[in-house]
């Protein structure tokens, strides 16, 4: 299987074609639909059942980087069940409907809980919406000369859409299906390629449909067509274009300069605004980071606006708190980053504190799945650990207060250890008894990795409610009130108990 590249700058200019109103790529004057049964073909998956409705994405506790690595975790001693499950949601997280916040929606949990309905959904038609809903707010932020962001779902699937739609390229194995095979990984544009490419496009370097449909294609389709002779080509293409095999040259050159193919250049990769990496792995889902060109020196414009360490914030992820979507963990990450900054530039303006990402929690699942698998354990372990290596006896002593945001059951709350009274207090701003049930396996897991380095054994200490603390009245704040929690609980005004 090639391994897909996500070509930024080729996407970008098929972009800058889409027309929302007739909802196809207006290219050189030519309308070039994109179709579920194109999707199907390129997939190898039928166009038929019930569309899949991915719903809101609300945050499960695992990332699209947590469920990947648990695939490449499996083994042989996993039960073949399992194995399937964990497939499944892979499979719709991190290729088919992957989002640039890593969040896993409930729907793709629930699917993998029915394997049975799987066959069910018409995959080919639900990733086209999805993508064609992304064009569309794409191609509005363009009209409207505002930052591009992200674009979320299979966005590969665009790249080789094109190239089966382009007569001029030759796939490197013509009869492979599905037709994502047929491509390889080295179908590379750079900034240059892909200008080039455009300005050079003639009316007959494209096709209108897909050519060459084989028998089995044809069974993927919404209503397959009725075999024709084997004589007659298998779609038609625009009339000014001559339906051509791949090994065939066209009859008359083009009047403009061919544009040179990419295909097998020595040049490396370009290098692309990458989704902000998880504090687990450098690795992520297959999203795409769109950037906006800028006029006067006509070189893309990264769309980040703040970075420190290995924690991005992106300009698309403060638009999405715009629209009452959940505070992820790179959100509230970079929160806690911003109080140390803020510190600095004031000294004494906050009691000293040590930090824990909520990655250290969200990643114990791991280490707890992987302890059943002893050859996965140790990798995992490290990993675990690395969240927890700035804390130390010298840090410990030198601090008032420990944060550790925790996420279960998509909900945040703040566990706070007031280190100078060892006494936990927990922040809930939707109280809930049974918020708390996760308390002991975040105390254990975090006395697991930082042994020797408080005065005495964290599991023991008491565990109260910090009381008369705001609440939220909605359904989405509770990730803003775990960061307003943070900050309130180191300001020095409180030196005398908390709230």
């Amino acid at each position: 299987m090639p391994r897909l590249v996500q070509n930024v700058p080729l996407v970008y200019k098929l972009l800058s074609c889409w027309d929302s109103k007739k909802q196809c790529f207006l290219i050189k004057d030519q309308n070039l639909q994109f179709t579920a049964d194109e999707v199907a073909m390129i997939l190898g998956l039928p166009n038929r059942g019930n569309n899949f409705e991915i719903g809101g994405a609300r945050i499960t506790g695992k990332s699209a980087n947590d469920i990947r690595k648990e695939v490449i975790s499996l083994d042989e001693s996993t039960a073949m069940p399992d194995v399937l499950k964990k497939f499944i949601i892979f499979l719709l997280s991190n290729l088919f409907f992957p989002l640039h916040n890593y969040r896993t929606p409930a729907s793709v949990i629930s699917v993998a809980r029915n394997v049975e309905k799987f066959l069910s959904y018409n995959w080919p038609d639900s990733i086209r919406e999805f993508l064609v809903a992304d064009f569309n707010a794409v191609a509005k932020k363009m009209k409207k000369g505002q930052p591009l962001g992200y674009l979320n779902g299979f966005v590969h699937i665009i790249v080789i859409w094109f190239l089966e739609h382009y007569a001029l390229h030759e796939p490197l194995n013509s009869k492979a299906r599905p037709r994502f095979l047929r491509w390889g990984s080295d179908v590379v544009y750079n900034d240059a390629d892909a200008s080039s490419l455009f300005d050079g496009l003639e009316v007959s370097h494209l096709l209108t449909s897909f050519d060459a449909i084989t028998t089995e294609e044809r069974d993927l389709l919404a209503n397959p067509p009725k075999q024709t002779p084997q004589t007659s080509p298998d779609k038609v293409p625009n009339k000014e274009i001559i339906l051509h095999t791949p090994n065939e040259h066209l009859p008359t050159p083009p009047t403009s300069p061919t544009p040179q193919s990419p295909l097998r250049q020595n040049t490396p990769p370009p290098s692309p605004v990458r989704p902000p990496p998880s504090p687990i792995s450098p690795g992520g889902p297959s999203t795409l980071t769109l950037q906006i060109m800028c006029k006067s020196t006509g070189r893309y414009r990264s769309d980040t606006i703040y970075t420190a360490g290995n924690i991005q914030i992106f300009r698309s992820q403060i638009d999405e708190l715009l629209t009452d979507q959940y505070l992820d963990d790179n959100h509230i990450d970079a929160f806690a980053s911003l109080l140390v900054e803020k510190n600095k530039l004031r000294p004494g303006l906050y009691q000293p504190f040590i930090y824990v990402s909520s990655l250290h929690w969200l990643n114990m699942f791991k280490v707890i799945l992987t302890r059943i698998h002893i050859q996965a354990s140790t990798k995992y372990d490290m990993e675990s650990k690395q969240y927890v290596s700035h804390i130390n006896k010298d840090a410990v002593n030198a601090s008032n207060f420990l944060l550790l945001p925790v996420n279960d059951s998509e909900h945040w709350t703040l566990l706070v250890a007031y280190l100078k009274k060892a006494t936990w207090y927990f922040f809930d701003s939707l109280p809930n008894p049974m918020h708390r049930a996760v308390l002991p396996l975040v105390i254990d897991h975090l006395h697991d990795e930082t042994q020797g380095c408080f005065q005495s054994d964290i599991r023991s200490w008491k565990v109260l409610e910090a009381e008369g603390v705001p609440t939220q009245t909605n359904g989405f704040d509770c990730g803003m009130f775990v960061c307003k929690y943070m900050e309130n609980v180191i300001q020095l005004t409180l030196l005398n108990g908390i709230y």
